[in-house]
């Protein structure tokens, strides 16, 4: 499918599905998932939970939230339990 619509696909990587199974989102659904998706890094990187939840609320996004997130925007990381995200490589 990606490669009759002239998208480059890199020959070494399994299938992960077939053509027939394949479907692509529709805009707005793909939409709503990249802002939820921004959110759920945000909140990692320590923005404001309670501001961020009441904003995908507002905005009538709560819905595209999937469930194994939800329970993550509740999470609370504490300093010596992210520490190894700050370590250099």
């Amino acid at each position: 499918m990606l490669e009759r619509l002239a998208v480059p696909v890199n020959p070494n990587l399994p299938r992960v599905e077939s053509d027939a199974e394949a479907r692509f989102r529709d805009p707005k659904e793909a939409a709503k998932r990249a802002i939820v998706l921004y959110f759920v890094i945000s909140v990692a990187h320590e923005a404001d939970r309670e501001t961020a939840l009441t904003w995908l609320k507002d905005e009538g996004l709560w819905d595209a939230v999937s469930p194994k997130e939800k329970p993550s925007s509740r999470v609370i990381i504490q300093p010596r339990k992210k520490s190894w995200r700050q370590r250099g490589g």
